[in-house]
């Protein structure tokens, strides 16, 4: 199984972030302690929402990949099972 690919849009999407008074202090020094080199607040920002949103359609996806990964275990694991008992009355022949 593989994440869906979705259709860039045809216009880009303006966030304007305003952070109250209460949390700014604590926005303020997590920026400080995790910024990147040369990141401005803008490409801070950008930067932390690719990642949650990769994380977001990871995650998404990861029950059905885990359902289908299961199915394919039990199957094998039958197979198994079953070519074990063939063997064992091949065996007994």
């Amino acid at each position: 199984m593989t994440i869906a690919r979705l259709a860039p849009h045809a216009n880009d999407l303006t966030v304007t972030l305003n952070v109250t008074k209460a949390l700014r202090p604590y926005f303020t020094e997590w920026y400080q302690a995790t910024k990147q080199d040369g990141d401005t607040p803008e490409t801070f920002v950008m930067r932390i929402m690719k990642a949650q949103a990769a994380s977001y359609y990871i995650n998404k996806e990861m029950p059905a990949q885990m359902e289908a990964i299961e199915a394919v275990k039990n199957t094998e694991m039958q197979t198994i099972a079953e070519d074990s008992d063939l063997l064992r009355v091949e065996m007994d022949g």
